[in-house]
């Protein structure tokens, strides 16, 4: 079973981690493609990412208009059916991760694997795990998000749903699980969490932002899901409760 991982990228050294947590999977190392756009970062991140990378992977240096316009550019020039997107501040923290979704696949052929993120602080302290919900009916009404970062999806059902819409900018990935015919497409869901995912991404870098961000989310509800728009407003009461059962259980 062969993997590509794209990994959009712009001046942050922190990538290094990310792919030395694919290089060092107890996996082919022939059989996982690293595919990192970057967005013109200076020389010197650029030069450091060449030196990770291995004769089967590749960097895309241009100029692009976001986070998902890269993502989607690196799926397209991925090799391989099943992609697992990954942001340049994350990393994996198991060296088994692509044997364990290998052997998934290999079993039940699904079009996306959903799994746990931790979301974790600059000094990857774990505050929250966010674990992979089903996509269904009842979780989009009640407001439940899905992590692109936790998901490995085939190339073929990002082409069939044409890519994330890049005119949602930060929101791309909301619209995209929302679109999604959860009925018609096999998923499966591994109750683990292979991911670290640092906090104070593009969504949530400062309050400016996450209210932006938050007020695109209830338009794009608005005009294409309105039958969501309960969600919107109770999910703060999701993450309220996940925090506190986390607290409860791993800090004792």
């Amino acid at each position: 079973m062969k993997f590509s991982i794209v990994i959009p990228s712009f001046n942050d050294y922190r990538i290094l981690r990310t792919l030395d947590s694919i290089i060092k999977q107890n996996y082919k190392s022939e059989d996982l493609e690293i595919v990192v756009v970057d967005n013109n970062s200076n020389k010197e991140i650029v030069d450091a990412i060449k030196k990770k990378l291995r004769k089967n992977d590749q960097i895309i240096v241009e100029k692009d208009k976001g986070i998902f316009f890269a993502i989607n550019k690196g799926i397209k020039k991925s090799s391989n059916k099943y992609i697992f997107t990954l942001g340049s501040d994350d990393y994996i923290n198991t060296k088994i991760f692509f044997k364990k979704i290998s052997n998934q696949i290999i079993e039940n052929k699904p079009d996306i694997v959903f799994f746990g993120v931790n979301y974790i602080t600059k000094n990857d302290y774990i505050f929250r795990k966010w674990p992979p919900y089903k996509l269904n009916f009842f979780n989009k009404f009640i407001g439940r998000q899905f992590a692109h970062f936790g998901m490995i999806c085939s190339k073929d059902l990002y082409a069939d749903y044409n890519f994330f819409d890049t005119s949602y900018k930060p929101n791309a990935d909301f619209d995209f699980f929302y679109r999604l015919n959860y009925k018609k497409i096999n998923i499966i869901y591994l109750k683990y969490f292979p991911i670290n995912m640092t906090f104070g991404g593009d969504s949530a870098k400062d309050l400016k932002t996450f209210i932006t961000v938050n007020l695109k989310i209830i338009l794009i509800i608005i005009t294409k899901y309105p039958i969501y728009i309960f969600g919107f407003f109770i999910k703060p009461i999701h993450k309220i409760f996940e925090l506190t059962i986390f607290r409860l259980i791993y800090k004792k």
